[in-house]
């Protein structure tokens, strides 16, 4: 009877940091979040991407895809990225333009004056006005020599720097047979059904789950549904398998009930 109870105590309480736990979680925002799962996976922000899909970004001939806006927002993640993980790291920040309507992607690198520009509140704040036909130029607070010539309009060409590409399969992106559409929902980032089945299969059958577990988009969803502790250690071993230290790397029993539990099985 005494064991019964002192089982039961230690259920009430694991389960009450649980939710303590959980309750933390959900005063993180999604940045800070993928931040914290990033960091047990190893990982650093190396740049970030957006999409168009509403003009023709080449269509003045000269033009490139990043526009005044684009580059504001690109210098400000930069100048976070510099505060967290020092200049050195930090200048190596990529600015991806995505075209949406064909998917073609091009790289820049945004230069060191435009980051500093921005860091020292030169530029007036982006004109979010989808009405405009362009964005391509930004407004400065002060004017500016450009060929000789004073102005207030800077072209945000003068603020990139082209970048090469090459193609690359990350450790934590499914693999190259990963589904076309991911493995969560795009509205809140659950997992979608298919994907918990598939995970319940492997975890039931005793092979495969670390493969299924290297998606960092189910990672995510995962730790919204795991106390930090266990979502940490599913992170160091999933880090450790992806990394190719696979002899001995495995999920304790503990981990594999909890997520038989959390995914329904």
């Amino acid at each position: 009877m005494g064991n019964t109870m002192m089982r039961s105590a230690c259920f009430r309480l694991t389960k009450g940091m649980k939710k303590r736990n959980l309750q933390q979680k959900k005063r993180e925002s999604a940045t800070e979040r993928a931040l914290r799962v990033a960091g047990w996976l190893g990982l650093r922000p190396v740049g970030w991407i957006f999409s168009y899909a509403d003009e023709d970004r080449h269509e003045d001939g000269d033009a490139l895809p990043v526009h005044g806006r684009d580059a504001a927002v690109g210098a400000k993640l930069q100048i976070e990225t510099m505060k967290r993980y020092g200049r050195d790291e930090g200048r190596k920040f990529i600015t991806l333009a995505l075209d949406g309507r064909i998917g073609a992607t091009e790289a820049f690198q945004l230069s060191d004056v435009c980051v500093q520009m921005v860091a020292e509140n030169v530029l007036s704040p982006p004109v979010v006005d989808e009405s405009l036909q362009s964005t391509r130029f930004l407004t400065l607070k002060d004017p500016v020599v450009v060929s000789g010539e004073e102005t207030k309009k800077l072209d945000s060409v003068l603020l990139l720097v082209n970048t090469a590409m090459l193609s690359h399969v990350g450790s934590y992106s499914g693999g190259e047979n990963a589904p076309i559409g991911g493995n969560v929902k795009r509205s809140n980032g659950a997992l979608l059904v298919k994907t918990k089945t598939r995970i319940l299969t492997a975890l039931q059958k005793g092979e495969g789950e670390l493969e299924e577990l290297c998606d960092f988009d189910i990672l995510m969803a995962l730790d919204a549904m795991l106390c930090p502790e266990d979502s940490e250690q599913i992170c160091a071993i999933v880090k450790k398998f992806a990394r190719g230290q696979r002899k001995g790397t495995a999920l304790s029993e503990h981990l594999k009930l909890t997520l038989l539990s959390v995914l329904g099985g």
